[in-house]
């Protein structure tokens, strides 16, 4: 069997083992054993000082991944999401590697002001080609609310789908700790 893969980034001052901290692991265990999803790998890198996130990723990792596992190498079944930060990497990688990445999500997402700016850009980049499924979720009282909303307003100016929560909490690990399943769920839903 091949399976699809994500790739789980952390959040700033985190490390790779923030998504296995919020329950991410047991949560995909639980639900691949119940049957709710279906079973596929998670990847979770570690960004580090120094390190160019987005080449590590696009140009060595997947590849590796790829080329030691049995995976389903095609953007549809590769997703890439984040936290915080690490949804600001998801949205500034997803969005210049179509040709790898077919479902992103973004969970309480940090996005450089850079990111904001290239979303025209990048759903003109779709034409001709299948739209990525998009997640995206924050807190009511989380601090980044306002430049997601920007995020939001671009995509509908652009009439780009996505997938939008406004959940109740902050930038917390409260918060992504009790929507882990539902990220699984959704992730899940795409493959």
């Amino acid at each position: 069997m091949h399976y699809p893969v994500l790739y789980m980034l952390h959040g700033l001052a985190e490390n790779d083992h923030e998504w296995i901290d919020l329950g991410l692991t047991d949560s995909a265990d639980r639900l691949i054993r119940a049957g709710a999803i279906p079973p596929f790998l998670i990847v979770m890198p570690w960004e580090r000082t120094g390190l160019d996130m987005e080449l590590a990723l696009t140009e060595v990792l997947v590849p590796y991944v790829d080329d030691h596992y049995r995976t389903q190498p095609r953007p549809g079944s590769r997703g890439i999401g984040g936290l915080s930060r690490g949804g600001g990497w998801a949205l500034h990688i997803g969005m210049r590697h179509l040709d790898q990445f077919g479902v992103i999500g973004l969970h309480s997402p940090a996005p450089f002001g850079v990111d904001l700016a290239m979303v025209p850009r990048w759903v003109e980049r779709q034409q001709g080609v299948t739209p990525p499924k998009v997640w995206i979720d924050i807190g009511d009282r989380d601090t980044l609310l306002p430049s997601t909303q920007r995020l939001t307003d671009l995509l509908d100016g652009m009439a780009q789908p996505y997938t939008f929560v406004l959940g109740r909490g902050w930038h917390n690990s409260d918060y992504w700790s009790k929507n882990v399943g539902t990220y699984l769920r959704w992730y899940g839903s795409a493959w």
